[in-house]
């Protein structure tokens, strides 16, 4: 498995990827690259991301900015998973100027103990939430875990006996405290470049020890700006490397919240929270097929109850007990088509499902010895070089063949893909059309290809 992070700060982007393939995750690179004020934002994460991923990742993690949660430790005499469902979002409605229900919200189990559970909830407005996933979908990443980032990298550390305080000294950093491995406090600070952020985190980190000496401290930061902060809060330093699992123990400081969210991602962490809950939850594509799947088995099955009410109903040949089937056929059918027409049930049924079995054509192939879709794609994007940059707009199939509109940085490309899909098995003859200059420089064509006579069964 192989698991992209996303630390989209103010000021920088910063990308890690972590694979997860056996026992110990591995660090496969970390990137960085300071914010350009002249590009979109999602344009420019975008680029990062393509430039440095050899392969599209399974998982991609991110977090949310730090302003736009709040966020509370209960502590609750229960522990079942629906009943803190149910609990949690009345303890964080004081917490909000907004309705709870408007908002987003997440939680995580950070201790059991006895028939009680002790737990760290955090709530974000929807708006927000829907704001980060767009500027992700417009980068070309759908997250499966958006966290916070303090939280995060928190999960990522080594389990240890004793308490550790652990400060991330940057404009949307926290101060998080570790009671013998478990989160015991948290504050997430947000203040805007250029502000003192060594006084700000100090003065966030006093109340989490409640007066009693700081435990060793862990700043995620170059040396010389943990030395001033440790020094401030009169306690003892340790380093990232000391408290950080091997396989990421020499990444950059900078690299570990990227590093922590893919290794969330990855699944390779426990603690941590992630606002893709609800009907914002993540689907898989594979997730996504399998829901098409139960949708047409649903439809399938309303098939056969229709078809064992109409041979009953033919047996029986009373009008009145014709329209109490009628009737039965009709509240049946409403859970899957309501608003169908008395006596249209049948036609309505039998038109979604020939709608499924275009769709499953065109997914799966329309005869067995025909490529399927997805191995089709997976062909042409191998066929075409990596060194020549293509971006597909509009992508079409249809029992004849298939049908490209895309994007190239010049004449020349269109040929070398012109040339590269004469080597896709079970298609022949490349043609392309509409070569033109787009507005935005680029150069845009369109290109069908015939499957072979063989595959056209």
């Amino acid at each position: 498995m192989l698991a992209l992070g996303i630390d989209a700060s103010r000021e920088r982007f910063t990308i890690a990827l972590v694979e997860a393939t056996g026992r110990t995750p591995r660090l496969v690179g970390s990137w960085s690259e300071p914010r350009d004020a002249g590009r979109e934002r999602a344009e420019q994460l975008r680029a990062l991301i393509e430039r440095h991923c050899p392969a599209r990742p399974d998982a991609v993690g991110t977090a949310m900015p730090g302003t736009s949660i709040s966020h509370r430790i209960l502590r609750l005499p229960f522990a079942d998973a629906s009943r803190l469902a149910a609990t949690v979002p009345f303890e964080l409605e004081s917490l909000v100027p907004f309705d709870v229900e408007s908002g987003v919200i997440a939680f995580t189990v950070i201790e059991r103990d006895g028939d009680g559970a002790t737990v760290l909830a955090a709530i974000a407005q929807r708006t927000e939430v829907q704001r980060h996933l767009d500027e992700m979908a417009a980068a070309g990443v759908d997250p499966a875990v958006l966290d916070v980032g303090a939280v995060a990298l928190a999960g990522l550390l080594r389990p240890r006996a004793n308490d550790l305080l652990v400060i991330e000294p940057r404009d949307d950093g926290g101060v998080v405290l570790l009671r013998e491995g478990r989160l015991a406090a948290l504050r997430v600070i947000d203040t805007p470049p250029g502000d003192d952020d060594t006084r700000e985190l100090r003065w966030a980190a006093l109340p989490l020890l409640e007066g009693l000496p700081p435990p060793p401290v862990l700043v995620v930061a170059p040396v010389d700006e943990g030395r001033s902060l440790v020094a401030a809060l009169g306690g003892e330093a340790t380093s990232p490397p000391a408290e950080l699992p091997g396989w990421c123990a020499t990444a950059p400081v900078a690299h570990l919240r990227a590093i922590a969210l893919a290794a969330r991602a990855a699944r390779s962490t426990s603690l941590g929270l992630d606002f893709r809950t609800g009907d914002l939850a993540y689907h898989a594509p594979s997730e996504e097929a399998w829901r098409q799947l139960r949708i047409a088995g649903l439809l399938a099955a309303a098939v056969v109850v229709l078809a064992l009410v109409a041979f009953v109903a033919a047996i029986a040949g009373r009008r009145s007990e014709l329209a109490a089937l009628r009737t039965e056929v009709a509240r049946a059918v409403a859970d899957v088509l309501p608003g169908a027409a008395p006596g249209t049930e049948r036609t309505r049924l039998q038109g979604a499902i020939d709608t499924l079995e275009a769709r499953r054509k065109v997914l799966g192939g329309a005869a067995s010895d025909r490529p399927k879709t997805l191995e089709l794609l997976r062909q042409i994007t191998e066929a075409v070089p990596a060194t020549t940059p293509v971006t597909v707009d509009d992508f079409a199939i249809d029992d004849d063949g298939i049908r490209l509109h895309a994007r190239t940085d010049s004449y020349e490309s269109v040929d070398v893909v012109k040339r590269a899909l004469q080597s896709v098995p079970g298609l022949e003859d490349p043609e392309v059309k509409d070569v033109k200059a787009g507005v935005d420089g680029r150069i845009e064509f369109r290109i069908a290809l015939r499957f072979a006579p063989e595959e056209r069964a």
